[in-house]
């Protein structure tokens, strides 16, 4: 791993962090096994204090086990953005949060790398899902999407 100096990480994480960014980390499972898991930064204001974020999964078949969760997914073709590889789900059902400066550290700790950006388009369509959604807070809906 290459040392980088604290003020150039933090540079590159401030200029990096927005909405719309897609960070990989990878993730232990119980059984010891390791796998890329990829969230997605939702806030509008990046700046706070706590970054809101959603995990994707390329384990579709549960979402086409059980349709009546489209509403709350937007799911994309293999290779439709250059970071997904593999069929992914976005799965809107659920947000997560973190503290800025826990993501902060990670970053700097070389846990989570920055993969990429959701095209505009592909984040309307999430704020479409979050706006409509029965399952994120009316609270947390104001905080993603800006309307404090």
């Amino acid at each position: 791993m290459i040392d980088v100096p604290a003020s150039i990480s933090d540079n590159i994480f401030d200029r990096k962090l927005k909405r719309g960014t897609v960070i990989r980390t990878q993730y232990r499972f119980p059984d010891g096994s390791k796998r890329n898991k990829y969230l997605i930064v939702l806030n509008y204001n990046v700046g706070g204090p706590t970054i809101i974020f959603v995990f994707t999964t390329s384990q579709t078949e549960f979402y086409k086990k059980y349709p009546q969760f489209n509403p709350d997914i937007l799911a994309l073709q293999a290779g439709t953005v250059p970071f997904f590889a593999k069929e992914t789900v976005i799965d809107c059902r659920q947000v997560y949060k973190l503290s800025r400066d826990r993501l902060k550290e990670n970053f700097q700790d070389g846990l989570l790398q920055f993969a990429g950006e959701l095209s505009p388009s592909h984040l309307a369509k999430v704020d479409q899902i979050i706006r409509k959604s029965r399952f994120i807070s009316p609270d947390d809906k104001k905080y993603i999407l800006g309307e404090l």
